[in-house]
């Protein structure tokens, strides 16, 4: 997957045209649609790179010491809705469902709330990947060359089950589209990050980014007894070690909750 990050950022650059600065801008860019943990992985996999390169003398001088990860878009361990603000946000969204022809962004923060897809896969949808009750999940918009690509691994291409609720407003919305892409105009980190503060002051509940409804979706399915092997296909995680990982504070809930279910089975009282 590093590859093809390489790939798509630096299109059309030359190795000797690269300066510590071209590519620290690129890295920036990335860093706007990406984990801080995961851009710190990629810019240590390309220093290292780099660093061969130099060694090798396919290019002349340091262009890699000083670059860095950027940005600050680690998703907190509190950035996922309670059951109840997720119900909520939930409920809200399918009372909108007609004002979403107008508002596509109320569409988009409905399929990550349902799928936990990524904002990348949901604009990367197209007509072709809505079925009556799954979505193909095969492509990602990518901010950082505005444009779609692929997924982030081979692991990310799945099919997502989705509720009959949710099947019945996608082909509703689907009948207005002119255009293949579900989601014709893209949206920024910027500007998804703006709809979000607006839409959850409206609904009234805690603010949340894109990527936190894919939190909400896990720890809903979580708290209702959903098997993590289940959960860590749905979300296209690579193997379960990564969900474990990724989703530790929310498991750890679970098995306190666990204990004292345990404990109330197995008391005398």
């Amino acid at each position: 997957s590093h590859l093809a990050n390489v790939t798509v950022l630096f299109s059309g650059l030359e190795l000797d045209n690269l300066t510590t600065a071209t590519i620290q801008q690129k890295l920036n860019v990335f860093a706007q649609s990406h984990s801080h943990s995961y851009t710190r992985i990629f810019v240590t996999s390309l220093k290292s790179t780099l660093k061969d390169a130099y060694l090798d003398g396919l290019i002349q001088r340091d262009i890699y010491s000083r670059l860095k990860a950027t940005g600050n878009t680690e998703i907190k361990p509190d950035n996922f809705l309670s059951v109840a603000d997720f119900e909520k946000l939930r409920d809200y969204l399918y009372d909108h469902a007609v004002d979403m022809s107008t508002t596509p962004f109320l569409l988009m923060s409905l399929i990550a709330l349902e799928t936990g897809a990524r904002s990348g896969e949901i604009q990367g949808l197209n007509l072709n990947d809505i079925h009556s009750k799954f979505i193909d999940i095969n492509e990602s918009y990518s901010t950082s060359v505005n444009k779609v690509t692929d997924t982030k691994n081979s692991s990310s291409v799945r099919q997502v089950t989705i509720t009959d609720e949710l099947s019945a407003v996608l082909h509703e919305y689907i009948k207005n589209l002119e255009q293949l892409e579900l989601f014709p105009h893209k949206y920024s980190a910027k500007t998804i990050s703006v709809f979000l503060k607006r839409l959850t002051e409206e609904v009234g509940i805690p603010p949340i980014r894109l990527h936190g409804s894919r939190y909400s979706h896990v720890s809903y399915l979580l708290h209702n007894g959903v098997d993590i092997q289940y959960i860590s296909k749905r979300v296209g995680h690579k193997n379960v070690t990564i969900t474990l990982s990724t989703y530790a504070h929310m498991l750890k809930e679970k098995e306190l909750a666990q204990n004292e279910l345990a404990l109330k089975i197995l008391s005398k009282k």
